[in-house]
């Protein structure tokens, strides 16, 4: 008899977690039904990334604009994720908060401007760290997500980092403890991106960008522009060149202080905007979203 019991109770946490691990994730059928429903004439959706910055005090304002498309068929949960981010303003005064030669992080600060009364002296900034607005699970290599098919042999399915393309932070936890409470937030945190976005300034194919298994990629760049002296050129994201990268790469940081502690934020302003269209977008948290818990 006990040991029917402790079959059946073996059965019950092995159903039980497999409930709990495969609802993180759309099945085939819910990728292929959202690719259909969020596509526009068989195109994947598409947003707009800017960067504006100086290369000096006494500079011209650059801006680059970069088009990505967002992609649904590999990394939906992510690119869910980052519109309902994206809608609910986590995105809304954010700037480049560390760098590295292969990648940006964006998103950990936050400002706030004021006008001097003095219409000669440039604006005031105020930082602050930025508040999540949830917590949510993404393709990550290894959270056990499996991906929804391979393009080619020796292909693991999963999206690669390139040039300017976007990826979910991955918020490691950084132990593990028998405590049931800090497990389940090890669990949250290891599953789980908050906002926070990496930016490769390299490609998985020649080894200079982040290890796309720490991050869930979930938006390849089409195109971009630069604007400067009031004049404009676009061309293909392969052509970006070194002169922009060394440019990205020199903007000066400030340093700040928020609540005690020094930061140096780099002075690149991000900002994103879906692509004119005519999609809406306004029920796909209700329809999609899935919790990291």
């Amino acid at each position: 008899m006990k040991k029917l019991l402790v079959i059946a109770l073996c059965l019950v946490m092995l159903l039980t977690f497999t409930a709990c691990s495969s609802h993180q994730f759309l099945s085939n059928s819910k990728v292929d039904n959202l690719v259909k429903k969020y596509s526009e004439n068989g195109k994947l959706p598409q947003m707009e990334m800017t960067f504006t910055y100086e290369t000096s005090k006494n500079s011209t304002p650059m801006q680059i604009k970069v088009v990505y498309e967002l992609l649904l068929d590999k990394a939906p949960i992510s690119v869910i994720s980052f519109i309902n981010l994206l809608n609910d303003g986590r995105y809304n005064n954010v700037v480049v908060d560390s760098r590295s030669t292969n990648q940006l992080s964006i998103g950990r600060f936050t400002y706030t401007e004021t006008t001097p009364e003095d219409e000669t002296k440039e604006p005031e900034r105020t930082y602050a760290m930025a508040e999540s607005l949830g917590t949510f699970a993404g393709e990550f290599k290894n959270n056990n997500f499996k991906p929804y098919g391979k393009k080619a042999e020796g292909d693991d399915g999963f999206a690669k980092f390139e040039m300017f393309s976007l990826a979910m932070y991955h918020e490691t936890a950084n132990s593990k403890s028998d405590d049931k409470e800090q497990q389940a937030e090890y669990k949250r945190a290891y599953n789980s991106a908050d906002g926070r976005l990496i930016l490769s300034l390299g490609t998985t194919q020649n080894g200079d960008a982040p290890s796309y298994k720490d991050y869930a990629v979930f938006a390849r760049p089409v195109s971009f522009s630069v604007s400067i002296d009031g004049g404009e050129f676009s061309k293909p994201v392969a052509q970006l060149d070194g002169y922009l990268l060394n440019q990205i790469r020199a903007v000066s940081s400030k340093t700040v202080r928020i609540n005690g502690t020094n930061y140096a934020p780099i002075q690149i302003d991000v900002s994103f905007q879906m692509v004119a269209g005519s999609i809406d977008w306004a029920n796909i948290k209700d329809n999609y979203l899935v919790d990291a818990e």
